[in-house]
């Protein structure tokens, strides 16, 4: 893992219970990779700030990944073959140009961005895998279905939800509230604050009561106690869904439970 300085409507997966499920005990990147994730088990790799590799039994997604991949770790994603790669936009804890086309090239995944982050990548990876997003936009990567959400944020900052089998995954960026009702997920994966300037336990505590899901997994809080807060926040108002907060470098999995 490397360390940069920052400068400045589908059905869900059928039949799931009302209690929520538990993480297991965190794991590293070598654990996650080969790791087999059962029909509802969703794994949520921690890079840091909003940066994440979710896997489930139907695919494998990098979110914001910054600069936070060594080469080898990229091998080690490309040997499980990548579906995805998404960046919500383009400040450099979440984007930067030589990994993101370090990425592509070496996984030849689909690479879905926010428009300023996309113009960047014209012209340099494969025309046929780049997926310009929009807010309000429906797309698709092979096999997965995206949508687009406008958040909230100090410039233009889009949000998605990707449905991968059954199974929805949100992802807030580092951004304000925005109102979700439209968008439920099964796993919401959301920014606590610092140093974002629009993201914090109250506007991400807000963004869960919209999307009702049964796992808030808890990212891009450098403070403590701003994670803590989240998860209190979530265990104390949403009775039905689980907080985990990941370390950076370490990974959660969860499984999303069926009724009987």
């Amino acid at each position: 893992m490397k360390l940069i300085f920052v400068c400045f409507a589908s059905i869900g997966l059928a039949g799931l219970v009302a209690f929520a499920p538990t993480p297991a005990v965190a794991q590293d990147l070598t654990a996650f990779c080969s790791a087999t994730p059962g029909p509802e088990d969703v794994l949520v790799f921690n890079m840091g700030f909003s940066g994440v590799v979710v896997r489930t039994a139907d695919a494998t997604v990098i979110i914001d990944p910054a600069n936070f991949l060594m080469p080898s770790e990229v091998e080690k994603l490309k040997a499980l073959g990548v579906d995805l790669l998404f960046y919500t936009h383009g400040h450099n804890d979440h984007f930067v140009l030589a990994s993101a086309l370090e990425i592509v090239n070496a996984t030849q995944a689909y690479v879905a961005a926010e428009p300023g982050v996309a113009a960047q990548l014209r012209g340099k990876v494969p025309a046929s895998r780049l997926l310009i997003a929009a807010a309000g936009k429906s797309l698709s990567a092979g096999k997965l279905k995206l949508d687009f959400v406008a958040g909230q944020h100090v410039g233009p900052i889009l949000l998605i939800r990707i449905q991968a089998g059954p199974i929805r995954i949100f992802h807030g960026g580092d951004s304000g509230y925005v109102p979700l009702s439209k968008f439920p997920a099964d796993v919401a994966i959301l920014p606590a604050g610092r140093p974002s300037p629009t993201a914090s336990p109250d506007a991400a505590f807000r963004m869960a009561k919209d999307l009702k899901p049964q796992v808030v997994v808890v990212v891009h809080g450098s403070d403590a106690a701003q994670n803590a807060e989240l998860e209190k926040k979530v265990r104390g108002g949403l009775k039905e869904t689980t907080a985990v907060v990941p370390e950076w470098g370490k990974m959660v999995k969860f499984t999303l439970h069926r009724r009987p």
